[in-house]
């Protein structure tokens, strides 16, 4: 099951709620659990990130490669628009566009940790 921000799984009274929340933070999401249903919330993983720090390696690695905005774009299927607001670090990139921009531009977990590790300090 593909999940996103605000969809809603019913439950019922046999239903194992814990199993579904544990499925929920396990896609990177935040369970928000209710008497009848379970809302899937916010996404974890990139909540973390300081979104200019995050938006500069993306435009750093971009460039490094020598890959263009607009192949960027196309390569995710998004608009070159959205490439230019994570990279000036207006909005940040669904969990799953990460995972792709990372496998294209060779960005690395450690790069990625680096980027926590300063927001918290």
């Amino acid at each position: 099951m593909k999940l996103f921000e605000g969809m809603i799984i019913w439950t019922f009274p046999e239903t194992d709620v814990k199993a579904y929340a544990r499925m929920i933070r396990s896609e990177g999401f935040k369970p928000i659990i209710e008497k009848n249903y379970i809302k899937v919330g916010e996404e974890i993983y990139i909540g973390t990130f300081d979104s200019i720090a995050l938006g500069n390696l993306i435009k750093k690695k971009r460039l490094e490669k020598g890959i263009s905005r607009e192949t960027l774009a196309d390569y995710l299927g998004v608009a070159r628009g959205t490439i230019f607001n994570w990279e000036i670090g207006r909005t940040k990139p669904r969990r799953y566009h990460l995972e792709e921009i990372k496998s294209y531009l060779n960005i690395t977990e450690g790069e990625l940790t680096c980027l926590i590790q300063k927001q918290s300090m």
